[in-house]
């Protein structure tokens, strides 16, 4: 439906696991979900919100998440983090082995982190776009958040619902600049990069 008009497709999770049986759980759901589906973009994990958890935690949490996400789907993966989080949350060894979509509102480019460089830089959550009521994301992506290969993703994985599931459209602009657009689905959300 969007790959004819010319849109790239993408696809995120909000993870919300508290141990590591529950990150795995969610990637398998995560990775049913998205299943049949031929997306043009890394997959991407958004892990934000992480209560008591300490950051030993956080950190195998978030390994054992992507490690089988890309083990289901055979994809690569990215994290999608704020800036804060990034320099202080994610381990080196995490920064060494994903990539990173960084969100840092304010500033013309973002602050230093675990990671060397980034894939994405959400700017903004105050863009506007016509014919759009609202505000919408502004991010920055590099030609490093296309995977290398596109094929369908095949039918694997858990199919338990654990109401947490994000997706994401992309459309490339010039000079890497796009727009989202974020729009509440019940537990989905999906974004319109344009």
């Amino acid at each position: 439906m969007l790959k004819p008009i010319g849109l790239k497709v993408g696809l995120y999770h909000f993870l919300t696991a508290r141990n590591e049986e529950e990150a795995k759980k969610q990637a398998e759901f995560f990775s049913s979900v998205v299943s049949n589906t031929s997306p043009d973009c890394k997959l991407a994990m958004d892990f934000e919100v992480f209560g008591n958890l300490n950051i030993p935690e956080i950190n195998n949490i978030s390994r054992v998440f992507l490690d089988r996400v890309k083990e289901i789907t055979g994809k690569e993966v990215i994290i999608y983090s704020d800036a804060y989080a990034a320099r202080n949350v994610f381990s080196r060894e995490l920064a060494q082995n994903y990539p990173l979509w960084i969100a840092e509102y304010g500033v013309e480019n973002p602050s230093q982190t675990n990671w060397e460089f980034w894939e994405g830089f959400q700017y903004t959550s105050r863009g506007q776009i016509s014919g759009i009521n609202g505000y919408v994301d502004r991010d920055r992506f590099t030609d490093d958040i296309f995977l290398e290969e596109t094929s369908q993703i095949t039918e694997n994985g858990d199919s338990k619902n654990y109401n947490q599931d994000t997706i994401y459209i992309v459309q490339r602009r010039r000079y890497f600049e796009w727009n989202s657009i974020k729009i509440w689905n019940y537990s989905k959300r999906i974004s319109y990069f344009k």
